[in-house]
This record gives structure tokens, C-alpha cells and sequence, in this order.
């Protein structure tokens, strides 16, 4: 049976093309890819256990006091935690704005520091999405509240209804995951809480900017605050996480991210209101000195491991400078034919927590022409199911003739007539 493919990516991770030139092959390589911005706080980006004074990421310890650390009972790795002490805590990052269809989605999980009602002390801002945790008094429990900015220089503090536990330090006594959708459209921002929608329609407290943005993780004077997996992306983190969409994160099974270990019994009600002049950095401009930071893509590689002998890879220049080639010559069998190519295809598993690795599809197919606007004959495909590793075999009949390989989300596959 025939297959015949068609290329239409709601999310293209890259393509690649395999010329065949003679006695050498060129392979090569074309990335569209999905910006993101993610921060791990992890060793292996440059975050070393210890005082925190910044990064070369766009992060930046404004005032007071934080640092890298480690929980015993947590599987996941270094988080960041603001260190409790006059003057507060203040880490700001500044990054390019990555979007799509006006929208940006912002992904934390934090261990806040409960303020006092009184105080309404906010715990983070991102990019104008405000969020406090505040206790009502010594019961153990503070709730999470959001603030919604008014035309005039102020806001109300609202009340989510939904609270946790807090330990004798005041801090959470587990991970809770914080989603924000940014709709630039229509100037406002959407409340997830541990996996589940508690307000929307919220108005942010400036204009949101089309050239970056700014993200604030704030500490207290009186209590620690800890930090992890800062997500900013243009598609809903859950488009992207393995399995089902309100599980935990693959790595993430310590941590409180199910909408059972919160108490959601809590009114929805408009409380307190602040003035601008009154909260803590929403004025603050852009540091001196800080750099915007870069948005990550998500790319993979590839490269021969049988059929063939791979030479080596280079980068392009002036009309292919987005692309990259892989050089090779065929290998051939004993009676002059040539060998099956084998090619391994590795994904950057970068963002490996929210990719949804059964939507992730390659192809291998006929080379495409300028002028040829039919389907593609399919010569082999797979998706990335079992790991972000697979092996692509040409078969020796087209070992000498041109093809190409795509990898893609959405890439469409069908059965010839």
C-alpha cells in the first residue's frame, strides 16, 4: 500500500532534505521551531547551589537575598528560593515576547510564602498578571488571590477560592503549579491553579508589550518563597505535556500539582483595594545593563549510523543561513547496490516535560519539486512514542535518488487511492 503526505504544521519542529550528489550525499537540515523561554534553575544551565546573584539568561536579583537549593524529598531537582530578610527579595526577568494567535502562556510551580491579608503583599508578576497568597489568620491555610487592575491607578485584590496548607515557616507544604494565559487581544489574562481554570477575563496592570517582557518572582521580609520551572510559551503548556493533560509532569510525581490537594471550597469574592503606589514593584523599570533574553526552540538533529558515511556538518550562509548540511557518501554492498540508509533522528529534549511525544511524526518521502503541487510519495514513517530518539531507514532503491525527511505535530499522512 501507498502512503502520499501533505505538510501542514500547527507546530513545524524543523524539516530536513537529502540531496544525493554523486558519489556524496548532502543532508540537509531547515528549523522552524517553537521559541520558548523555560528556566530549570538546574546545574547543567549554569546554576550552581548557593547564593543567587543572577544569570546571564535575563535574571537578574534586583534586591535582598536569594539562592539555588535542593529538597531532599523532591525528585526534581534545584529550585530557587528567595531568602526572607529586610529588603525583600526581588528577581526580575526581561525576554523576548513569544506568541501566537495574541496569546502567551506563562507556567510556574511555586511554594509560596503566605503575607498577611492586611499586607497584600504580592508573591509574583508576570507581565502584569499579579498573584498573592494571603493568609485571614493562624488556621495554617492561606488562599491565593489575583489582582485585577482598574482604568485608574489601582486594583482589587480577588479572592480565587482556593487555598493550601502552610507550614510553621509559612511557606506551602507542597509544589503547586500556577498557569497564566496572556491574551493580548483583549488585555486581560486567565487563572489556572493545579491544573483547573479559577478565574478569567482578569485585567492586568499595564499594556502588555509586543517587543518582551517582564516577569517579577518576590519574596517577604518574614518567610522564604520557592520557585521552579518557569515556562513562558505561545502554545497552552497542556497542548504539550505527555499523557494526559492534568497529570503531573513526567519528574514531578513529589510535587502538588493535582486539583485534589488543594481546598477549592473558598468564595470567589472581590476584596481589598490597593493602589499602584502601594504595591511593591509595579513601577520598577527595566534594569541597567540586563540584556533581553533569547527565546530556546525546540530543534533536533540527525545523523547517519548505517548505509552510509557521515563527513561532517556546517552551518549555512547568506539565502541559507537558517539551514545547516550534513555531508555523507552512500555505502554500497558487494554487488555494487546500495545499502539501506539509517538515519537517527534526536530530538531536543529540552522541553521534555510538555511534549506529547505520539503527535510528534517523521517522514521520509520523495524529494519535493517547485513545481510539482501533488503529494509526496511516503517512503517510511514513525512517530516519537517510545523516546525522543528514533531510527529512520531509506531503503536501498532510494538510497541514490533525492529525498526528503520532515518532523512535525501536524504533519498529515494518508493512504494513496
Amino acid at each position: 500500500m501507498k502512503w502520499i503526505a501533505a505538510f501542514k504544521f500547527a507546530l513545524e519542529i524543523g524539516r530536513f532534505t537529502c540531496c544525493l550528489m554523486g558519489a556524496a550525499g548532502l543532508l540537509r537540515a531547515e528549523s522552524e521551531s517553537l521559541p520558548y523561554h523555560l528556566i530549570r534553575f538546574e546545574e547543567n544551565e549554569g546554576y550552581q547551589a548557593g547564593a543567587f546573584k543572577g544569570s546571564g539568561g535575563g535574571l537578574q536579583l534586583l534586591q535582598g537575598e536569594a539562592r539555588i537549593v535542593r529538597e531532599d524529598r523532591d525528585e526534581a531537582g534545584q529550585c530557587l528560593e528567595t531568602v526572607a530578610g529586610d529588603p525583600y527579595a526581588s528577581i526580575h526577568f526581561h525576554g523576548e515576547r513569544v506568541s501566537r494567535n495574541d496569546k502567551t502562556y506563562y507556567e510556574v510551580w511555586v511554594r509560596p510564602c503566605a503575607s498577611p491579608l492586611a499586607k497584600s503583599e504580592e508573591f509574583m508578576d508576570l507581565d502584569g498578571a499579579v498573584l498573592g497568597f494571603f493568609a485571614y489568620g493562624p488556621d495554617g491555610h492561606a488562599t491565593f488571590h489575583a489582582y485585577h487592575a482598574l482604568p485608574e491607578d489601582a486594583g482589587y485584590w480577588v479572592s480565587t477560592g482556593v487555598s493550601a496548607a502552610v507550614g510553621s515557616s509559612g511557606m506551602t507544604q507542597e509544589w503547586i503549579r500556577i498557569g497564566i494565559c496572556q491574551n493580548m487581544a483583549t488585555g486581560t489574562w486567565d487563572l489556572e491553579i493545579g491544573g483547573e481554570v479559577v478565574l478569567s477575563e482578569i485585567r492586568p496592570t499595564e499594556t502588555s508589550r509586543e517587543d518582551g517582557i517582564q516577569l517579577w518572582l518576590l519574596g517577604h521580609e518574614t518567610g522564604a518563597t520557592r520557585f521552579d520551572d518557569l515556562l513562558v510559551s505561545p502554545v497552552d503548556p497542556d497542548s504539550l505535556r505527555l499523557g494526559e493533560t492534568k497529570h503531573l509532569p513526567q519528574g514531578r510525581s513529589a510535587r502538588n500539582g493535582h486539583a485534589g490537594n488543594l481546598d477549592r471550597t473558598g468564595e470567589r469574592k472581590v476584596g481589598r483595594k490597593q493602589s499602584d503606589d502601594d504595591r511593591r514593584r509595579h513601577d520598577a523599570g527595566i534594569p541597567a545593563g540586563l540584556a533581553k533574553a533569547a527565546p530556546k526552540s525546540l530543534e533536533f538533529e540527525m545523523d547517519i549510523i548505517g548505509g552510509g558515511t557521515q563527513h561532517g556538518k556546517f552551518d549555512g550562509k547568506g539565502a541559507d543561513a537558517n539551514r545547516s548540511f550534513l555531508l555523507y557518501t552512500p555505502q554500497y554492498d558487494d554487488a555494487g547496490k546500495p545499502l539501506p540508509l539509517k538515519v537517527r533522528i534526536q530530538c531536543d529534549a529540552e522541553l521534555a516535560e510538555g511534549v506529547d511525544l505520539s503527535k510528534i511524526l517523521w517522514a521520509v518521502t520523495e524529494l519535493a519539486k517547485k513545481e510539482d503541487k501533488e503529494p509526496l510519495r511516503v517512503i517510511a514513517h514513525g512517530t516519537f512514542t517510545t523516546g525522543f530518539t528514533q531510527i529512520a531507514e531509506i531503503p536501498s532503491e532510494w538510497a541514490n535518488k533525492g529525498t526528503q525527511m520532515r518532523v512535525g505535530t501536524n504533519l498529515m499522512l494518508r493512504k494513496s487511492p
